[in-house]
């Protein structure tokens, strides 16, 4: 008997053995057990989204949740249960009072998943909707494992870092619900990646960079779809900037910003109406450079999240969040910033986006954006809060820092101190995630805010003849459908568009 008891004994130290190798051993492939792990994950994922959400019971009385959100949603759901295009909403109450044509403002949602507004109430959609960007997201951090070469752990702290970080998800408690054009940041990372790492010029003439232009522009398109103006022109102007540092890439990614510009028409030119009635008063960034740390480090909650205002803002705690904990930023100091600065081996992908975010980062503090504002470019000046603007720096900072402990893990991932080290960090990183969360969540924050009645069953269709709006939509349309076709034959044509 003890001999039996001595074989488990060893077959489950064997068992641990081979999965701790397992979990700080990369691949050049995603493999099957690499699949179930990833999947494991994501059901995580939606447990922690449904918590944050309260499980669709959402509390639409405050902020932008009552002002904005909840009454755009739930307009498009009487389009959607009605049959009808929604073109004019009641009033301009939920549309900055500038207008009561409901696409003539760029952030409103009109993605496809909206058809599910005819079965299921709001507060359902809000959810659902968010674990499907989520999911979609997921399958840009799955290719980013495989592009890296990252290992399980690696991986784990890319998903926990990018999905659960501070700045997400306050946005998220406050009514920002179409913030998740967020979680397409992976795909542009990876065709900014793609753009920076070829080897040979750009030309129309290749099927490879037709294909490129399409999916970056189709992706920025969807983006825009979700409502996520704000997250589809930052992604502009870090392609522009790597662009302009990286002279070689320069037209392929003009040819991108234009792409992604005329595909998204249909939601570009109505804006164009308005121009001038919009509040572009600018706002603020960041009142100075240490408060960075503390958005990373301090656990800020909704009940004060108006305590650091003062005669430099006046922004509620949701614009400057980052919150990663001091494990999470120890980690993307070290590996992030230490890691590349000692070892100077840093990868083409990193070497050519570090100064466009940079300059992004340089922007989003205090009223330094102030003066890009008076650039009389509409998807620029329409930027009034220069601390969002950190939101893909952070991004990057995140995909270096993972990329280096990989790195790290390489040359002392067989060593039982780190390994162990590893999995402790791993677990107070998702630990203050958790903690965060859990103060963050949509029914504990609407306890801080003052109580705003909404009443969503007045929020009806209300079309009326609009020459003006109608006409610039079916011009929009018709320029988005010949872009579209366009991109289309180019990616499926023949191996060589030669004139």
């Amino acid at each position: 008997m003890p001999t039996e008891g001595k074989k488990t004994v060893n077959r489950l130290r064997d068992l641990a053995e081979n999965l701790l190798t397992w979990l700080f051993h990369r691949n050049e492939r995603i493999g099957k057990w690499e699949w179930v792990f990833a999947a494991i994950l994501w059901l995580v994922g939606l447990f922690l989204f449904g918590q944050f959400f309260n499980w669709g019971n959402i509390p639409f009385d405050f902020h932008d949740w009552a002002e904005i959100s909840a009454p755009r949603i739930a307009f498009v759901q009487d389009a959607v249960k009605t049959g009808q295009l929604p073109l004019h909403m009641p009033d301009g109450s939920a549309l900055r009072n500038v207008t009561d044509r409901y696409m003539a403002l760029p952030d409103v949602m009109l993605a496809p998943q909206m058809l599910l507004l005819g079965v299921m109430p709001v507060g359902w959609f809000v959810l659902v909707n968010v674990w499907l960007m989520y999911t979609l997201g997921l399958f840009g951090l799955i290719k980013i494992w495989e592009r890296l070469r990252l290992s399980p752990i690696s991986y784990s702290a890319l998903f926990f870092l990018f999905n659960f970080n501070g700045s997400i998800l306050s946005h998220f408690s406050v009514g920002h619900v179409n913030y998740t054009g967020y979680f397409l940041y992976p795909f542009v990372f990876l065709l900014l990646m793609d753009m920076v790492e070829r080897s040979t010029s750009f030309s129309l003439k290749n099927k490879a960079d037709w294909r490129w232009l399409a999916e970056y522009a189709f992706i920025l398109f969807f983006m825009l779809l979700n409502g996520s103006f704000h997250q589809f022109v930052w992604a502009l102007m870090l392609t522009g900037l790597a662009g302009i540092f990286h002279w070689r890439n320069f037209w392929q990614a003009l040819a991108g910003i234009v792409s992604a510009g005329l595909l998204s028409a249909v939601r570009l030119l109505p804006p164009a109406l308005h121009l001038g009635q919009f509040d572009n008063e600018f706002l603020s960034g960041y009142p100075v450079v240490m408060d960075v740390w503390k958005a990373l480090t301090g656990l800020i909650g909704p009940d004060k999240a108006f305590v650091h205002t003062g005669q430099l803002t006046n922004l509620g705690w949701w614009e400057f969040d980052l919150f990663v904990g001091l494990t999470g930023a120890v980690f993307l100091i070290i590996f992030g910033l230490g890691w590349w600065i000692k070892n100077h081996d840093v990868p083409e992908w990193l070497q050519t986006l570090a100064a466009p975010a940079m300059v992004l980062f340089i922007l989003s503090m205090g009223s330094v954006y102030k003066v890009v504002m008076y650039i009389p470019i509409p998807l620029i000046n329409g930027e009034r809060v220069s601390a969002r603007l950190i939101t893909l720096p952070f991004v990057l900072l995140i995909l270096a820092s993972v990329y280096a402990f990989q790195r790290f893990l390489d040359k002392q991932g067989g060593s039982s101190v780190v390994r162990w080290s590893a999995l402790a960090g791993l677990f107070l990183l998702a630990h203050d995630l958790w903690q965060h969360l859990k103060l963050w969540r949509v029914n504990v924050a609407a306890q801080y805010f003052p109580v705003t009645p909404v009443d969503l069953s007045i929020k009806l269709v209300s079309n009326h003849p609009d020459p003006s709006y109608t006409n610039l939509l079916l011009a929009g349309s018709l320029v988005t459908l010949i872009m579209g076709v366009v991109l289309v034959m180019g990616m499926f044509g023949k191996e060589n568009l030669r004139g």
